[in-house]
């Protein structure tokens, strides 16, 4: 039986706390989420997005008040808070200005380093792309003074240090919709005020998403949009279309009878590391506005990422549900002086993420991450060296050693603080990222096997360890899809697998214990039937893009189509065979994780 909540998310002293415009960062297996106050920067933590302990604040400041919307990054052993406040005495939030505060504990304190904006600047959205730090942030002065439209909107900027803009901002989301009107008339000249606002950017392979809220985060229609990019080297290049319905307004989050005043989100992975929530606030909908009275509170949700689209249910506070948890998942150990740990079997297709930081000493730290080791003589291993600022892999085959590939950290790198190491294998390929930047890419004939950890002559102490058995496949990699499932005569190409004569079989037994994910795409009408023995579970027609997530778990199958959920749960009787059937359209990606 799946665990389950229900929103808002507790607290565990049991209070309502109110926590405006979440923002959740990930750190050493834990989550912490930093929210605006009247008094301060809010601060909790989680381990698994549900369940939160309040921290209290991990920043104040005499003299202001009014800290908006604040935003997280870790890099090399120290967090950057971007926020924004008003001095004591002025209330005016068109005086919110941007900051920077920097701290060694993600609970802070917060200590304030500078302000980055002479002007209104407000919800700062750092993130790694390309190997670079951008800032999404919202300001007025880029469309304020215009005649059509004026109002708050989205740029992009490169951070060439996390304390400095190059100065070379992009637009990304400007107003253009009459549902973004902020307030009718605001300067008695006729003009409207629009806002769009709170940037939160979930990348894909081909294209990537910006999600934004907009209107009055005081209204009840207050509501989160996206808008899609197609991928470029410099995220400022990024060409952003605004997500409509045949050009009108089609928000992915809004208002209903439950929750209103949806806004202002993050987006996380579960602890799985496979699954996105987002993490919003809004407030209950069977309760007046009391005005200067925060109401705002918590919620996560599921969000669905397509080749084309991002999809999501509508806001409840019924049960549903938690993240899905990993496969392993430990919280902290510690290796010795030349000991080596068994953590796991390794599966065969995998994403594991885990912490690395050793001890300092005068001789540097030699510790090893081994990716596979069979026992007997084939090994994969990921070997770092402080001395030498090094990353090499190695690869033991047949008693004999070669360096797969290495890798340089860079010249400020401080080895003796936590780094990330993720490592997704699929087969012979690997990929290896490293403070969420890519670290490299190799190939390894080394198959099956245990995951150990090892130390030389140091101290290894390897904190949020986690091991998800995963596979993710799309364009021309759905080829391998003939691993999986009996395919009917297709082709792979950049942008999916498409059916001979334009219909598409794949047929295998039922995988119970696995979640699936199929994003499907139709230029015109298509149709997908999902069929478990003789009997058909899905049959429909659609258009654009369809994603089907299928949960199969204790016999029992729970579909959901972009994020909804699609009838009841079915049973699927033991020894069942499943048969998916496309016609006219193509399959551009597909997911399996482990439940």
């Amino acid at each position: 039986m799946q665990n389950l909540f229900h929103n808002p998310v507790p607290f565990s002293d049991g209070a309502h706390h109110t926590n405006p415009d979440p923002y959740v960062l990930r750190w050493c297996g834990r989550y912490y989420c930093y929210a605006t106050d009247a008094d301060g920067v809010k601060v909790s933590s989680s381990e698994d997005m549900v369940h939160w302990t309040w921290h209290g604040y991990a920043i104040q400041q005499a003299g202001r008040h009014d800290f908006w919307a604040p935003a997280v990054i870790y890099r090399n052993g120290t967090f950057y808070m971007y926020y924004s406040s008003n001095p004591v005495g002025e209330d005016d939030g068109n005086g919110e200005k941007m900051q920077l505060a920097t701290a060694r504990d993600p609970l802070g304190p917060f200590t304030w380093q500078k302000t980055l904006f002479p002007t209104f600047s407000i919800d700062a959205h750092p993130v790694v792309w390309n190997n670079e730090v951008y800032l999404f942030y919202s300001v007025n002065n880029w469309v304020g003074n215009t005649r059509e439209a004026p109002g708050t909107c989205i740029l992009v900027d490169k951070l060439i240090a996390p304390d400095r803009l190059e100065g070379r901002p992009a637009p990304v989301v400007l107003p253009s919709l009459p549902q973004e009107i902020y307030e009718k008339n605001r300067f008695g000249d006729g003009r409207d005020w629009y806002t769009i606002e709170g940037a939160c950017f979930v990348p894909g392979p081909e294209r990537s998403f910006l999600l934004y809220s907009a209107n009055c985060y005081t209204d009840v229609n207050y509501y989160v949009g996206y808008s899609w990019a197609e991928n470029k080297a410099d995220l400022r290049d990024m060409d952003w279309h605004k997500h409509t319905l045949d050009g009108s307004w089609a928000p992915l989050i809004r208002k209903n009878d439950q929750v209103e005043g949806t806004g202002h989100n993050t987006v996380a992975f579960a602890p799985n590391l496979t699954d996105l929530w987002m993490v919003y606030h809004g407030r209950d909908a069977s309760q007046p506005i009391r005005h200067g009275e925060e109401q705002r509170e918590m919620h996560i949700a599921p969000l669905e990422q397509g080749m084309r689209g991002l999809y999501m249910a509508p806001p409840t506070i019924d049960e549903q549900p938690v993240p899905a948890a990993a496969g392993i998942a430990l919280s902290e150990l510690t290796l010795r002086d030349c000991e080596e740990h068994l953590v796991c079997p390794m599966p065969e297709t995998v994403h594991t993420e885990l912490w690395l930081c050793p001890k300092l000493l005068h001789t540097g730290a030699r510790y090893g991450v081994v990716l596979r080791d069979d026992d007997n003589g084939n090994r994969l291993e990921v070997q770092f060296n402080s001395g030498r600022a090094s990353v090499t892999v190695l690869e033991t085959t047949g008693r004999i050693t070669r360096t797969l590939a290495t890798a340089t950290l860079p010249a400020d790198w401080d080895p003796f603080v936590p780094h990330l190491l993720q490592a997704e294998g699929c087969g012979e390929a690997w990929t290896l990222r490293y403070d969420e930047s890519e670290l490299l890419a190799f190939t390894s004939r080394v198959h099956g096997g245990a995951f150990k950890l090892c130390a030389y002559y140091s101290e290894l102490t390897v904190r949020g360890l986690t091991v998800t058995e995963t596979c993710s496949l799309w364009g021309t990699e759905l080829a391998r899809l003939a691993d999986h499932f009996t395919v009917s005569p297709a082709l792979a190409l950049a942008d999916g697998l498409h059916g001979e004569n334009g219909c598409l079989t794949l047929e295998a037994p039922c995988p119970d214990g696995r979640e699936e994910v199929y994003s499907l795409l139709a230029d015109g009408e298509g149709s997908v039937t999902l069929q478990i023995g003789v009997d058909i579970c899905l049959a429909c027609r659609f258009s654009g893009e369809l994603v089907l997530r299928c949960r199969w778990e204790n016999g029992r199958l729970t579909l959901r189509r972009n994020g909804c959920a699609e009838g009841a749960p079915m049973a699927v009787p033991a020894g069942s065979s499943l048969a998916l059937r496309l016609e006219h359209g193509s399959l551009t990606a597909w997911q399996c994780t482990k439940i």
